[in-house]
């Protein structure tokens, strides 16, 4: 019993520092669709729930092309913003929370619950790194010439402990960065100390990128680095790798840059620059653009509109290590459900937008597995109204330390609950070695198993009569959530999870 307790304790801890950061776990999308119903515009998805729940929302505002939105760390959602107004979690204008982005778009575009035409990757928001009431949205304003520029970062400020948990806007529109960037890919990660963030955007037609570092002073260090090469045209997507060691920059005539990126410094290096050449539908290139990376950090996923490719970040050749995981189908909900803009959920599937509006996402149920293993469903999630948009989060669960960024049991089921009947598992987390400890000496042959989250077997160690242990190396294992099993007499006697790290 107190072997048993001390098991439960170890693991609750463990979970709680992994999981406690739920500000990714609502996700607010879609537009209003019902001709009949004005006041019906959108949908949330609540990762709080396993599976995922999908609920019908009534707000005055739309997602198209842009959504940002906040939870509480313990998965609550705060607000939300099309890059035109700030909402707060009762579906009203938050205080002060109206004209984001001033100028000649917001006025042409900002009306009737449109949103602002930046782009998905336009707006990002952190949480303060020593007050967690506080909220900070960073934001691009969007000016058109012959192409979609930024001439201009700015920042805005909420505090939620006003207005009984409604929150304020205590300032908005404060220039953080004028010169020519990017007109989205904004992004973010975790410093080196776990607390702080590096903030990071592209210039404009130039292989350059600012990263800002953001404390609980706010922007206190602004680093102007150039690498790699420039990119032409304002359809990216752009990510850092779950662990924060990889930064990737994807667009569809401008193909992938990879770079490897230091937490303490702040430095892109190492820059490779791998050239795809997409699938076409129908004599039609490919326009619009997206990438993702798989929880373990190995498998970088480009959704090219009519096709979606496997690169693996841990082969020696990254290029040579491509695979086709899927092509359109040419399936309609309405209209054509190309591929988009994706991004990992904390249930640690990625899901895929698709931008012609249409009530179905795609998603890749196991990221974590290689080539077609990775179980890519198309038009798999149905939505209850047409959507376009997803919001774009960095990883809030990273700390000083790598570890497994999303939580497999929100939507994984390994099999019907069995009791781990005094088996111990140790250690776990684990690096290097693992141990099965039985509560006594084997009466039967038995097999010690570790599996992947998906079922597949990574490990099997036999037992033999009279032993009471079983031991494996895991050392070349990914990083994530494993299923053990311990099995006698064609049944399953005890089964646990245990995650490996790095």
């Amino acid at each position: 019993m107190k072997t048993s307790i001390f098991i439960f304790i170890f693991l609750g801890a463990f979970s709680g520092a992994l999981f406690g950061q739920k500000h990714d776990y609502i996700w607010t999308m879609g537009y209003d669709s019902n001709p009949f119903d004005t006041s019906f515009s959108g949908f949330n998805i609540d990762f709080n729930y396993k599976p995922p729940k999908i609920t019908k929302k009534y707000r005055d505002m739309d997602f198209i092309g842009l959504s940002a939105c906040i939870s509480n760390a313990a998965g609550q959602l705060q607000f939300y913003s099309n890059g035109c107004y700030i909402a707060n979690r009762n579906e009203q204008m938050m205080e002060n929370g109206d004209h984001l982005n001033p100028g000649p778009m917001y006025d042409s575009w900002c009306f009737d619950g449109s949103d602002y035409p930046a782009g998905m990757q336009s707006m990002l928001i952190l949480p303060s790194p020593d007050t967690p009431w506080i909220y900070f949205i960073f934001h691009k304003i969007l000016e058109i010439n012959w192409d979609a520029i930024s001439p201009e970062l700015l920042c805005s400020k909420v505090d939620m402990s006003f207005n009984n948990g409604l929150g304020k806007v205590m300032s908005k529109n404060i220039p953080v960065m004028q010169d020519s960037l990017a007109p989205s890919e904004l992004t973010a990660v975790r410093h080196a100390n776990g607390k702080d963030w590096w903030i990071i955007t592209p210039q404009y037609e130039n292989p350059g990128y600012y990263v800002f570092l953001f404390t609980k002073d706010g922007i206190s260090d602004t680093l102007e680095q150039t690498i790699g090469k420039p990119y032409f045209l304002s359809t990216w997507q752009c990510i850092f790798s779950p662990d924060g060691a990889k930064f990737v920059r994807y667009g569809i005539y401008d193909d992938i840059s990879i770079f490897d990126f230091d937490r303490a410094t702040g430095q892109l290096s190492n820059f490779k620059f791998i050239p795809l050449e997409e699938e076409t539908y129908q004599g039609n290139p490919p326009v619009n653009p997206g990438c993702a990376i798989s929880p373990n950090s190995r498998f970088l996923y480009i959704a090219a509109q009519y096709a979606i490719y496997q690169f693996d970040l841990w082969a020696d050749d990254i290029e040579a290590s491509k695979q086709l995981i899927a092509v359109y189908d040419d399936f309609y909900s309405p209209y054509a459900t190309i591929f988009n803009t994706m991004q990992l959920g904390p249930d640690c599937k990625i899901y895929i937008s698709i931008p012609n509006g249409v009530d179905v996402l795609h998603v890749i149920n196991r990221p974590d597995e290689p080539g077609l293993a990775c179980d890519l469903v198309q038009h798999g999630v149905s939505l209850p109204s047409y959507n376009s948009a997803m919001p774009l989060f960095p990883n809030y669960r990273l700390g000083a330390t790598p570890s497994y960024p999303c939580d497999s049991t929100l939507s994984v089921r390994v099999g019907a609950p069995v009791p781990s009947n005094g088996v111990m598992v140790m250690p776990n987390p684990a690096s290097d070695r693992l141990r099965a400890r039985l509560p006594g000496p084997a009466l039967r042959p038995a097999t010690f198993v570790l599996a992947s989250i998906g079922g597949i077997v990574m490990r099997r160690v036999d037992i033999p009569v009279g032993a009471e242990e079983a031991e494996m190396s895991v050392a070349d294992l990914p990083p994530g959530l494993y299923v053990w099993t311990l099995e006698s007499g064609g049944a399953v006697a005890a089964r646990g999870k245990v995650m490996v790290v790095r």
